[in-house]
């Protein structure tokens, strides 16, 4: 099931606040409810060493109509390791103090707030609605849609992401084909 949504600043119980690694500041704006950070370390005669942090609290989302309940949230704070995040946002970025032997160390940011649009692709559940945002008739308990990583493997795209995907398949197979040989 493929749903876009916007994140809602409501968290749902037991959801703990996003904390960014190494201190970095998420910048102005709400709570981020997800985030990438990639880290950069640039060596004078050795390769510039990558890590990448994803780290995201349980979320709503909502198109207007319906809501979703993303539990996607692992071991501290942590990005559940069955969930595919891609994200093309801009990110911004903030230089870290260097280990030794490393000429610079920066960390590139990208998060999610409440109001981004997100898609979510993976399979959902139905179960009630403990935090009211679905309407119901007054005789029948309010259902929402639940992906859940635990259950079933999940990815998530960003606004940016998603237009690029959308090109891509898009796109006639002779066209993907030319590409992938220009690109090997």
């Amino acid at each position: 099931m493929l749903v876009r949504g916007e994140v809602l600043a409501q968290a749902p119980p037991g959801a703990r606040t996003l904390t960014l690694p190494y201190s970095l500041d998420p910048g102005a704006g709400s709570e981020p409810a997800l985030a990438r950070v990639d880290v950069e370390e640039l060596y004078a005669f050795g390769r510039p060493e990558l890590e990448t942090i994803e780290v995201a609290r349980d979320l709503y989302i909502s198109d207007g109509t319906a809501g979703a309940l993303l539990r996607i949230a692992g071991a501290d704070n942590r990005l559940h390791p069955e969930v595919d995040l891609r994200l093309a946002a801009p990110f911004v970025e903030h230089a870290l103090e260097p280990p030794l032997g490393a000429l610079r160390r920066t960390a590139f940011v990208r998060v999610l707030r409440a109001g981004d649009p997100l898609y979510v692709f993976g399979r959902a559940s139905i179960e009630q609605d403990s935090a009211g945002l679905v309407r119901s008739g007054y005789r029948e308990a309010a259902l929402m849609a639940v992906f859940d990583a635990q259950a079933a493997p999940l990815q998530i795209f960003d606004e940016t992401e998603s237009g690029r995907l959308r090109a891509w398949h898009g796109l006639p197979w002779y066209r993907k084909l030319s590409v992938l040989v220009l690109n090997r």
